[in-house]
């Protein structure tokens, strides 16, 4: 069996000294997590960011679409040693930050959720979906229809990778009996047609820690918009500066050098 490339990629170059603490996030459908790179400014250096790329897209672009929720929650052994984490996703990836902060149990310091309402993504559980129904969702989320949508090649490509996202979107939705104990922050666009308003409210029975809303100007990319990109950005830091880092290692000195056996150690002269 051929080796499973790193999922979690880094989204900045590491720091110099090491990680203390950590950011996931996790793509929209379709997406990869590089479009989320404009938000993460004004981070502290002691922060590793990484970021879910799911086969067929970005820099896994040639392979075949498709991954589980257990695939999702199994490549989290790749992060390495654990760290305070905050989670952060939008739309496919708010659904997919709720099981990953599951996994993460204490670890997980607090979860930001995007575009995105509880128990309202099953519709494709039990077949795909149509290709008229993907392009009605893509205009729904007010995306740009790209003239790749009608280029046979790359259409194929494209709604190929939707396909995957949306299967995996209904997985992932079914988390009624998740309830973290971490802070939970829920942003959404004030004119998003694809997230019911009224719902909102529901995220809080997914916490027993505390649960606030933000509603930005905009549409289901609210988010990603750059009169809100302030905002979101200094949202992001914030939550992930109230982390407590893990503690850094002590430098090394003279006097913590192991004492050969018999020999005698500082302050014994004289016993």
């Amino acid at each position: 069996m051929a080796v499973q490339p790193v999922w979690w990629s880094p989204l900045r170059p590491p720091a110099a000294a090491p990680a203390r603490r950590r950011l996931l996030v996790l793509p929209h459908s379709g997406a990869g997590p590089n479009s989320y790179r404009p938000l993460l400014g004004g981070l502290p250096g002691d922060v590793e960011v990484r970021g879910l790329t799911l086969p067929g897209r970005e820099r896994r672009l040639g392979e075949r679409t498709g991954a589980s929720l257990d695939d999702v929650l199994s490549s989290l052994g790749e992060l390495g040693d654990p760290l305070p984490t905050v989670v952060f996703g939008h739309s496919l990836g708010a659904l997919l930050a709720m099981w990953v902060a599951c996994e993460l149990g204490g670890d997980c310091a607090g979860v930001i959720v995007s575009g995105q309402a509880p128990g309202a993504n099953r519709r494709w559980r039990h077949r795909p979906p149509t290709e008229a129904e993907m392009i009605e969702l893509l205009e729904a989320g007010d995306v740009p229809l790209s003239k790749a949508l009608y280029a046979p090649r790359w259409r194929a490509v494209l709604l190929d990778a939707l396909r995957a996202d949306l299967r995996l979107g209904a997985e992932a939705a079914d988390f009624d009996r998740i309830r973290l104990d971490a802070p939970l922050t829920v942003l959404a666009g004030q004119a998003d047609r694809l997230v019911d308003p009224t719902a909102l409210g529901c995220w809080a029975r997914h916490t027993s820690a505390s649960c606030r809303t933000r509603l930005l100007p905009g549409g289901h990319f609210a988010v990603l918009a750059e009169g809100n990109r302030a905002e979101v950005t200094t949202l992001i830091a914030a939550a992930v500066a109230k982390t407590v880092p893990v503690a850094a290692p002590c430098p090394a000195s003279a006097d913590a050098r192991p004492v050969p056996v018999g020999a005698a150690g500082p302050g014994t002269a004289g016993r």
